[in-house]
């Protein structure tokens, strides 16, 4: 595989939740606040607005992949999340596990900057996080506990790729082929383990 180029960083895998599964009073985005409503299908157009929770899955980037925290937020927070600048943008807005390699993509923005950025969004989500972290560490032991795949069906499952801001088209590309995602699409078939057998023969197809 050839090298990436500077600033390459990858994609998310993310896991829609039903909304079922969340307790009345924890049905809205910790970030936003909006309401969430129950996953769609990400191809149709109309719900393109629509927040609803996901948990962060897998992070998958050229040089490897790491299974993630499982917190949940909206979508849509993700995706202003994975856009923003600051030096915070690579990590879970909840644990701040890193994702991925944030370093090439901050280039453009300053030290103070990025520790402005950074204060401003830790004062403004600190409080609502702190009930999502409780969220989350029930729905991932639900999770286990029922062998849950990616998704509410138990043969096949639904995985949004959020894509990072900057990312090495060949290898999005190879990523897009080894999970079989059709063309236009965000969605990944198949249970965490499968995912994750498919990635593997990826990056070892690489070496």
């Amino acid at each position: 595989m050839d090298s990436p180029r500077q600033g390459t960083l990858g994609a998310l895998l993310t896991t829609p939740i039903s909304v079922t599964t969340l307790d009345v009073g924890d049905r809205k985005c910790p970030l936003c606040h909006e309401l969430y409503v129950e996953p769609v299908h990400q191809n149709k157009s109309n719900d393109t607005e629509k927040e609803w929770p996901v948990s962060i899955t897998i992070a998958a980037q050229w040089s490897g992949l790491k299974r993630c925290c499982g917190h949940i937020f909206g979508r849509r927070c993700l995706e202003k999340h994975l856009q923003a600048s600051g030096a915070w943008r690579n990590k879970c807005p909840i644990c701040r596990d890193v994702w991925f390699d944030n370093t090439a993509a901050n280039e453009d923005t300053t030290p103070h900057e990025q520790l402005q950025a950074e204060t401003h969004y830790q004062a403004r989500v600190t409080r609502p996080l702190r009930r999502s972290l409780r969220i989350a560490s029930r729905a991932m032991v639900r999770r286990r506990t029922r062998g849950t795949p990616l998704g509410e069906d138990q043969r096949y499952a639904s995985t949004g790729i959020q894509r990072a801001r900057i990312v090495g088209s060949d290898f999005m590309q190879q990523l897009l082929r080894a999970l079989e995602v059709n063309n236009g699409s965000d969605e990944v078939n198949g249970t965490l383990e499968e995912v994750e057998q498919k990635l593997g023969a990826l990056y070892d197809g690489n070496k």
